[in-house]
């Protein structure tokens, strides 16, 4: 089991699920300006990858 105290980053860390994206701003979810977006501002990245032929 993981000792919770290695995981206390988690609680101050901004993540960008996706990166920063905004439907209002024509940015959609998984885009590179929304990549930039969130790398601009500090963000982590977390995003889903998935493998194709």
């Amino acid at each position: 089991m993981s000792d919770p105290a290695n995981l206390a980053w988690l609680q101050n860390t901004l993540i960008a699920h996706r990166g920063l994206h905004d439907d209002n701003k024509n940015v959609p979810e998984n885009s590179l300006p929304a990549f930039e977006d969130a790398i601009e501002k500090g963000y982590i990245i977390e995003l889903d990858v998935a493998m194709t032929k």
